[in-house]
């Protein structure tokens, strides 16, 4: 995984959730990035992988996954 290039883009999508209303964690922003090295270029190589894979890690309940969603 391109540490490099997805730290910036983590940061900035867990921004944009707390912008908009939504509680990501601290630990929840290490565990999306926990998740995608684990999955490393599989997670990179298919939107639907990383979608569901942020999804999963970032939003807590169906109203923060609207909020995922819609950001």
């Amino acid at each position: 995984m391109k540490r490099d290039v997805v730290l910036p883009r983590l940061h900035a999508l867990v921004a944009a959730l707390r912008n908009n209303g939504a509680r990501p964690a601290p630990q929840d922003f290490i565990d999306a990035l926990r998740a995608l090295e684990v999955l490393g270029d599989q997670a990179l190589a298919s939107r639907e992988a990383l979608r569901a894979t942020l999804e999963c890690t970032l939003a807590r309940s169906l109203a923060e996954l609207d909020i995922f969603d819609r950001v």
